[in-house]
C-alpha cells in the first residue's frame, strides 16, 4: 500500500513577498485522482486548496520537491505560474480521466442513486445542469446546490437507453443569473434490471433472452468482437445489431440469422472505432436489448 510519508510537496510563494503557501500530497490520498499509485501524487488540484487559497490572476513561483519515508529532497528550480479568474467561469461534467468522480461519456442508471459530478467553481452556490436529446425533442435543466446531481426525478425523467448532451452552467447568486454554458459531455443511460420487480419497460427489454448475450473480448483491441446469445422467443429469423457511439450516432448495422432461437456471429464494424465505449443494440420482434463495448 502507499505511504503517507512519501509524495510532493509543492510551493507556492510571490516572488515580491505577501503569499507563501506549501501543500504536500502523499502517495496514500487520493486528492480526486486515482489510482493508488506514485503518479497521482504528482497532481495537484487547485480547487480543492480552500484553507489560504491561492490568488487569483497575480504571478507565482511554484518549486516542487519529493519526500520518501519522511525525508524532503532538494526544492527543484522554480516555475512561474498564475491563475486567470474568470468573474463568471463556465464548467463542465468532470473529464479528467482516473479521476474518482469522471463523469464524461460514461454510463449511468436513472432513478436509483448515480451521479454526475461538474468541475466545481470556487465562490459558485447553485448550478444548472442541462440535459437533452435533440432526436427525441427532450430538453431538461435540473439545477443543484452543489457540483454534483443524483439522477433521479419525476417530471420528465431521462429514459433507459437514452443518449443525452449534458452542460452545466454555475451561478453566483442563488441561480438569479448563470454563467455560460460550458462543453457537451455525453451521458447514457442504460439500466440493469433488478433482480426482484423490474419496471415494465427494463422487462421489454430483458424479454429477448433468458440470458445476457456474451460478446468477447471486452474489452477489444481493434474494435472486432463475437457474440453468442440464446434467444428463445426468436426460434428462426433476423435479429438487427447495430453498434452506437455515446452521441447516437450509427457506426456498424447488420442483421445476423437465427437458428432455433441461438445465434453466434463475428462482428467487423463497417466503420474504424476508436478507442472508448460503444452501446450494442439488438432488435427483434419490436423489442430491444442494449449492451456496452468498450475498445481499448
Amino acid at each position: 500500500m502507499p505511504n503517507s510519508d512519501d509524495g510532493y510537496q509543492f510551493w507556492f510563494f510571490s516572488p515580491s513577498g505577501g503569499y507563501s503557501r506549501r501543500i504536500f500530497r502523499n502517495h496514500a490520498t487520493s486528492g480526486g485522482f486515482g489510482p493508488a499509485n506514485a503518479i497521482r501524487a504528482t497532481k495537484l488540484a487547485l480547487n480543492n486548496i480552500q484553507t489560504n487559497p491561492l490568488p487569483a490572476n497575480t504571478l507565482m513561483n511554484v518549486r516542487v520537491r519529493s519526500r520518501v519515508n519522511g525525508a524532503n529532497s532538494p526544492w527543484g528550480p522554480a516555475c512561474r505560474f498564475r491563475i486567470a479568474v474568470d468573474p463568471c467561469p463556465s464548467t463542465k461534467l468532470i473529464d479528467t480521466q482516473n479521476h474518482q468522480n469522471f463523469s464524461c461519456g460514461v454510463q449511468r442508471e436513472f432513478g436509483g442513486s448515480d451521479k454526475v459530478h461538474c468541475f466545481p467553481v470556487a465562490g459558485a452556490n447553485k448550478y444548472r445542469f442541462r440535459f437533452e436529446n435533440a432526436n427525441e425533442g427532450y430538453l431538461r435543466n435540473i439545477a443543484t446546490n452543489t457540483p454534483t446531481l443524483v439522477l433521479n426525478w419525476v417530471t420528465l425523467p431521462l429514459v433507459n437507453g437514452g443518449i443525452y448532451d449534458v452542460q452545466v452552467q454555475a451561478s453566483f447568486d442563488g441561480g438569479a443569473t448563470y454563467c455560460p454554458l460550458g462543453d457537451v459531455c455525453v451521458v447514457n443511460i442504460l439500466n440493469v434490471p433488478a433482480q426482484n420487480g423490474r419496471a415494465m419497460e427494463t422487462t421489454e427489454v430483458a424479454a429477448l433472452g433468458t440470458e445476457r448475450p456474451e460478446v468477447w473480448p471486452n474489452p477489444t483491441a481493434d474494435g472486432t468482437f463475437d457474440i453468442r446469445w440464446t434467444v428463445p422467443m426468436v426460434q428462426e429469423g433476423t435479429i438487427t445489431l447495430e453498434v452506437l457511439d455515446l452521441n447516437g450516432r450509427t457506426l456498424h448495422q447488420e442483421r445476423i440469422a437465427m437458428a432455433d432461437g441461438f445465434l453466434q456471429a463475428h462482428i467487423t464494424p463497417q466503420q474504424h472505432l476508436s478507442s472508448g465505449v460503444y452501446l450494442m443494440r439488438f432488435t427483434a420482434e419490436g423489442t430491444q436489448h442494449m449492451e456496452r463495448l468498450v475498445v481499448r
